[in-house]
């Protein structure tokens, strides 16, 4: 077990992806697209217009790893080339319900967008890292049984890990913010909400506004603890301020789709 630098822990999860689906700490994420486009050309499926346009030199050698290594992983591969490849599944297992805390539920697509930064629910590569991984996962629409074939565990481990890591993410208070989908572009700021500003001049309190209305996940990991502790706080974002889509307002993956009804 080691502790994974900020900056890899702060990587949008295609990379994190990109890694444990190779078994391979080399590949970045442009490698593991261009593999991706490449495979599902060889084996005659459609490709996502939103997904990145990569160069060729990135198939023959992306960080070390190739299309060969991928097909390598049959499980993985199996994913890459299927109509479940990065669409979000419309709901969550029926194990994971006990794991969401005040009402609030992201769907799949909506947590799997979201650019978590370093509000992850890890520190090192230890078995934290793994349950974030398969929740990833699952999001992005991997079957649980492809995840649990390719980690070699069982498919109970996966919805266990799964609801621990979403359990974690609720000890994450930018992240409950940002569930509470407030718009704070019109939400009103109680005075007791100023206390989490450090910076109390108009100009510092002009910046933390645009931080919560453009990019919350920027925040230092407790800036906004204080709100979360709040029941007065809490029950104002949860129920009486206007709000905005989970996706799309802060910075996300647009690679990401979901399943139409």
């Amino acid at each position: 077990m080691r502790d994974l630098r900020p900056s890899s822990r702060g990587r949008g999860f295609p990379s994190l992806m990109a890694r444990e689906l190779s078994h391979r700490s080399a590949i970045n994420s442009n490698g593991f697209w261009a593999v991706a486009r490449h495979l599902r050309v060889k084996y005659g499926q459609r490709l996502n217009p939103n997904w990145p346009q990569t160069r060729r030199m990135h198939v023959m050698n992306c960080g070390g790893t190739t299309a060969e290594s991928f097909e390598e992983q049959p499980h993985a591969l199996e994913w890459i080339i299927s109509d479940n490849f990065c669409v979000a599944p419309r709901q969550w297992p029926e194990a994971m319900l006990g794991a969401f805390r005040y009402r609030l539920i992201p769907s799949p697509f909506e947590f799997g967008r979201i650019h978590l930064r370093k509000h992850v629910p890890f520190v090192s590569s230890d078995q934290a890292y793994f349950d974030y991984i398969y929740l990833g996962l699952y999001c992005y629409g991997m079957p649980v049984q492809l995840i649990a074939r390719h980690f070699s565990i069982d498919e109970r481990d996966v919805h266990a890990g799964m609801h621990r890591s979403m359990g974690a993410m609720f000890d994450k208070s930018a992240f409950v913010v940002w569930a509470t989908g407030t718009d704070f572009r019109r939400a009103k700021m109680l005075p007791q909400m100023w206390h989490a500003c450090a910076d109390r001049s108009p100009g510092g309190r002009g910046k933390f506004l645009q931080t919560l209305q453009t990019d919350i996940f920027s925040f230092s990991i407790n800036t906004l603890s204080s709100w979360v502790n709040s029941p007065l706080i809490l029950s104002y974002l949860i129920y009486s301020t206007p709000k905005q889509p989970r996706d799309g307002l802060y910075l996300y993956c647009r690679y990401l789709d979901r399943k139409r009804l």
